[in-house]
């Protein structure tokens, strides 16, 4: 295990700089509340409901865990494998090697804390989205509304964000927007009316919403030369979301 830890750390790290910063210029306490806002672990039931095989993404790449029945493991990422032995404990799922690792269940998905992955019982395809034409004439009250992204482009790959854990939220009040998630904490900003696109810019940052024909909101976010780009669907506001005001 502790060659994929390794590998794991690195690509994190990548990531990491592939998407330094954030637009608004966060607070250690903004920061805090972010690195903690992982959903909390769930009740589980027997081991038989786990045993099978889990899929995640790492950087693009597919990372497949097989839980088998009879208490083994194997770990397949990047042309190589690692074994082992797992179990079930009041934390979550302990996987067992030369180190120990303990994923916890958050709905149907398994969380691997110390290395950022999410594994679902689906295959997650890199690139299983294609982007839709961009709109341009359009009016700035189409943006109106609560927003949360699906798909997030970075590394030439388009990943579900929920894979890669960047769910991203935006409010919008045309031309105020309130940007949440891991990339900016909680930021209200002002945008202005570009080609039918918004545009917030600030120092080395900027922001462009620009509505797509499938509906999705494309979000591009520059930082210092680096390029993120998300897809983002018009959702229910939940209770706690504040407004952009």
């Amino acid at each position: 295990m502790k060659k994929i830890v390794i590998m794991l750390l690195a690509l994190s790290m990548a990531a990491a700089l592939a998407a330094c910063g954030n637009a608004g210029g966060e607070t250690a306490e903004t920061q805090e509340e972010t690195a903690g806002g992982q959903p909390a672990a769930e009740e589980f039931g027997p081991e038989d409901e786990y045993a099978g095989a889990w899929y995640g993404l790492v950087g693009g790449m597919e990372m497949v865990l097989d839980l088998n029945a009879d208490g083994s493991y194997i770990i397949t990422f990047a042309g190589g494998e690692e074994n082992g032995s797992w179990r079930l404990s009041d934390e979550g799922i302990v996987l067992e090697a030369d180190e120990t690792a303990t994923l916890t269940v958050q709905g149907e998905q398994l969380f691997w804390p110390g290395s950022n992955v999410y594994f679902n019982r689906e295959i997650q395809a890199a690139g299983a989205y294609s982007p839709a034409e961009l709109l341009t004439d359009v009016d700035s009250e189409v943006f109106n509304g609560y927003w949360r992204s699906r798909f997030v482009e970075t590394a030439g790959a388009i990943l579900t964000a929920e894979s890669v854990n960047e769910v991203t939220d935006v409010y919008i009040e045309a031309p105020r927007a309130a940007l949440g998630g891991p990339l900016f904490g909680d930021v209200i900003v002002d945008m202005t009316e570009e080609n039918g696109a918004l545009v917030y810019a600030g120092g080395d940052v900027s922001v462009t919403l620009a509505m797509q024909a499938d509906g999705l909101m494309r979000m591009t976010l520059e930082n210092g030369g680096e390029e993120m780009i998300l897809y983002l669907e018009l959702s229910a506001i939940p209770e706690e979301s504040g407004s952009a005001e």
